[in-house]
């Protein structure tokens, strides 16, 4: 199925250093592919400029912000960035969920989109894959990866905590994702 628009989602805490960097990147990403698109974030009750960095950004760009007033964390802003995103979207649609503090590489996105045209509901990309790797991340992360290393790699589900990936919507439909069971 041909993909109609790729909503690219960000959840954001903090990010006034990475955000004049990485919204640049996506842009340029997306205006060189042939999929239309829209950034859509969800400030998580940034203390910094993040807020207003992105409304500046968005002044000229396909840009949408969701704001929480405090901190909910990373997951309570994924599931509203997808919530969101899947209530404007059509089935053909294409949600590519990215971390913010540009230690993910926009490049992929459109190579991603084209394994849901060939029929994949979920594609995601790893740093432990061949080719993977980690860059920019502060040593704040490295360190808190340790426990999970001692526990061993193969007891562990691949890259929850940096999930780079694209989804079907149709998918999210399909599966009922969002439902409280």
């Amino acid at each position: 199925m041909p993909i109609k628009k790729v909503f690219v989602i960000l959840p954001v805490y903090n990010e006034e250093q990475s955000l004049p960097t990485l919204i640049p990147r996506i842009l340029k990403t997306m205006q060189s592919s042939q999929y239309p698109y829209l950034i859509v974030a969800c400030d998580d009750g940034s203390r910094d400029r993040t807020s207003q960095l992105f409304d500046e950004l968005s002044k000229n760009m396909n840009l949408h912000m969701i704001t929480h007033k405090y901190n909910r964390g990373l997951g309570e802003t994924v599931r509203d960035l997808m919530e969101y995103a899947a209530s404007i979207a059509d089935d053909s649609d294409v949600i590519v969920r990215m971390d913010c503090d540009d230690t993910h590489g926009p490049e992929f996105i459109p190579f991603m989109v084209k394994k849901i045209e060939e029929g994949y509901d979920v594609v995601i990309a790893s740093r432990f894959q061949s080719g993977g790797g980690q860059k920019g991340v502060n040593v704040y992360k490295l360190y808190r990866d340790c426990p999970i290393w001692m526990i061993g790699k193969e007891q562990r589900p691949e890259d929850l905590d940096i999930i780079f990936s694209n989804i079907q919507i149709s998918y999210f439909r399909d599966t009922q994702m969002f439902s409280v069971y």
